[in-house]
Parts: structure tokens; C-alpha cells; sequence
């Protein structure tokens, strides 16, 4: 089984999805940008599966149990950092 400290310590998580994905940025030549288009749309979906499961996290920042208050309220954090972001 993989211990995923150790592979953190080699690989950061973004290398890794990176390295599965591949790069999406466009290189202005159509035989390239074909299979890069395709990999930011894997990226686009993953990424809304990861704000997905953090915005349900955010629903416990009002919990009393200290765990869930804590976590909700860390991605609660995020989520509101993330608004502009694009401005």
C-alpha cells in the first residue's frame, strides 16, 4: 500500500494531478491544443467536484461539535476568499 506522506514528500498533490491530466494551457498549435482543450475540461469537472465537497463542509461552520465547526468554517473561509477571485 502507498503511504501517502511519503509520496507528498516527493510529489506535490497538484504535480500529480497534473501529471494525470496533463497540461491544459493552450500551445497555439492545433494538433496540441486539441488534447489540451480536453484535459481542461477534466480539470474544469474535478475542480467542481472539489468545491462541491468543500461547500458541504461549509454547512457545519454553525455546528457545535468542535470538529465540524472547525472544518466548517475553514472551508467557509475559502469559499469566501474565492469570490473576486476573477475580478
Amino acid at each position: 500500500m502507498i503511504n501517502i506522506n511519503e509520496v507528498r514528500e516527493k510529489m506535490e498533490i497538484y504535480d500529480i494531478v497534473i501529471k494525470l491530466i496533463g497540461p491544459i494551457y493552450p500551445a497555439g498549435a492545433e494538433h496540441i491544443d486539441e488534447k489540451r482543450y480536453n484535459n481542461l475540461i477534466v480539470m474544469i469537472n474535478l475542480a467542481e467536484k472539489i468545491l462541491d465537497d468543500i461547500r458541504e463542509v461549509a454547512t457545519n461552520k454553525d455546528k457545535v461539535e468542535y470538529s465540524l465547526n472547525k472544518a466548517g468554517k475553514a472551508a467557509q473561509l475559502f469559499l469566501d476568499e474565492q469570490k473576486g477571485y476573477n475580478e
